[in-house]
């Protein structure tokens, strides 16, 4: 009988990828001892249950967390990945666009900031979720409350004036739907990280441009220099 249990790395790789193998073949994929072959195969989509249970109790949680990624899991195979010990994996399930909405609320509270800030991306989230993510401790989390598209602008008003210029930073250089109140709010910012995001902007008004010309940052100057050709 063929078995790949001593064939090299790089061949047994290609064999994960390959598809209509046969269940023998399979089973020594499943249990094989090279890593990246195991994530390979948690994702094939020819798994019984039997190798499904068997990956999903993987002892690596890089094999795990690429089982987290698959569109077909079950709600008791997400309920596993999602209170996975390691946050590797929680990430991966965060991620996964058909997680149900209890999930997603319980990783909306994960102890890991990456978990909440993936949640955090999801189109999927309420005003409660969206407004409890906007106030987490996490600089990360709250940076991505602030990209989210179609973020009502009172909560984006809040998030300009953020504590921290990470979150700040985020939207001057990131959001491209800024009005020119909130462009004059980024420009007078006590960060020069923040004010040599926003004179990258590509909708600065000639008044905008002026100020930024002059700015006491010799860094936010040059960039105003060389995008108008703009000098103090």
């Amino acid at each position: 009988m063929n078995t790949i249990k001593n064939k090299p790395v790089a061949e047994v790789v290609k064999i994960a990828k390959t598809p209509n193998i046969n269940p023998y073949i399979l089973w020594e994929l499943v249990g094989f001892n090279a890593i990246i072959v195991r994530e390979l195969t948690a994702i094939r989509p020819d798994l019984t249950y039997e190798m499904k249970q068997k990956i999903i109790m993987d002892d690596n949680e890089y094999v795990r967390a690429s089982y987290a990624t698959r569109q077909d899991l079950t709600n008791d195979e997400f309920e596993k990945l999602a209170n996975d010990e390691n946050p590797i994996v929680r990430r991966n399930v965060a991620k996964n666009p058909k997680l149900n909405k209890q999930l997603v609320e319980k990783l909306a509270n994960d102890t890991d900031q990456f978990v909440k800030a993936y949640i955090a991306k999801r189109n999927d989230l309420n005003d409660e979720l969206i407004n409890k993510l906007a106030n987490e401790e996490s600089p990360i989390v709250r940076a991505e409350i602030a990209l989210r598209p179609n973020l009502n602008r009172t909560l984006l008003e809040k998030l300009i004036h953020d504590a921290s210029s990470y979150v700040r930073a985020e939207i001057a250089h990131k959001r491209k739907d800024l009005t020119i109140d909130l462009i004059d709010t980024l420009i007078n910012d006590n960060s020069t990280l923040v004010r040599a995001d926003v004179a990258k902007y590509q909708k600065l008004t000639p008044e905008q441009i002026k100020k930024l010309s002059k700015d006491k940052s010799y860094i936010v100057q040059k960039i105003i220099a060389q995008k108008f050709g703009v000098i103090s």
